[in-house]
């Protein structure tokens, strides 16, 4: 007796009907491509993960100089360099998973027409191999948070509150965050490709935008100046 299974997929237009369920099933396919992702960042470079910590350190080299000693921006009585080491580490795994995961859809094009998987694992591997690079900028900034702290005369400036247990609440939403941005941009960046241009461009905007250069006691209250 010859058996016919028929398998009919239809897209899904309800925004709270997703089937988390699928994603547990095909974790093992998710975690392969958390690995294929990092090997991918550093095979055949000289430096290897160091450039997740050269980048953030270089940046907020530049910062400082520019935005510290040109521009003259207050850091609320912070050292510049620790101010903008600190501000590049949430929004450069932001903006990492942004441009990674923007043109998920047009990038990835033949594989999905050629095997089901569900979708959101692509460009949710690329957040989660993010976070080894997230990882080790945190481990360098909490070197130089370390050294400000015990060989400065002013330590208790350095100190952390009780607000350091919801650090993982703030990962997970930035992460969430950038996931829905990146997928909106990919949907459109595919049918068109001007947004995967225009990316870019926003995202140094979104930078400038953000209290990442400048701090929050900067920022008038009620938007008035």
């Amino acid at each position: 007796m010859n058996l016919h299974t028929e398998v009919l997929i239809r897209p899904n237009r309800s925004w709270f009907n997703f089937e988390w369920r699928e994603l547990w099933e095909y974790r093992d396919l998710l975690w392969l491509l958390v690995r294929r992702d990092w090997v991918s960042k550093y095979k055949q470079t000289v430096l290897g993960p160091l450039w997740f910590i050269l980048q953030p350190v270089l940046t907020s080299v530049v910062f400082t100089i520019v935005f510290g000693q040109i521009a003259q921006i207050p850091t609320d009585n912070l050292p510049p360099y620790l101010f903008y080491l600190c501000g590049m580490l949430m929004w450069s795994y932001f903006s990492t998973n942004l441009n990674s995961t923007a043109t998920t859809f047009s990038s990835n094009a033949h594989l999905f027409g050629k095997v089901y998987f569900p979708r959101l694992i692509i460009p949710l591997s690329t957040s989660l191999s993010n976070l080894f690079a997230l990882g080790i900028q945190a481990l360098t900034f909490a070197g130089f948070w370390l050294y400000y702290k015990f060989a400065t005369e002013s330590s208790d400036r350095f100190s952390l509150g009780q607000e350091i247990i919801f650090l993982p609440l703030v990962v997970l939403l930035m992460m969430m965050l950038s996931l829905g941005v990146s997928l909106w941009m990919s949907s459109l960046s595919a049918k068109y490709r001007d947004f995967s241009h225009l990316l870019g461009f926003l995202t140094q905007l979104w930078l400038y935008a953000t209290p990442v250069v400048y701090p929050l006691s900067e920022v008038p209250e009620n938007g008035a100046g």
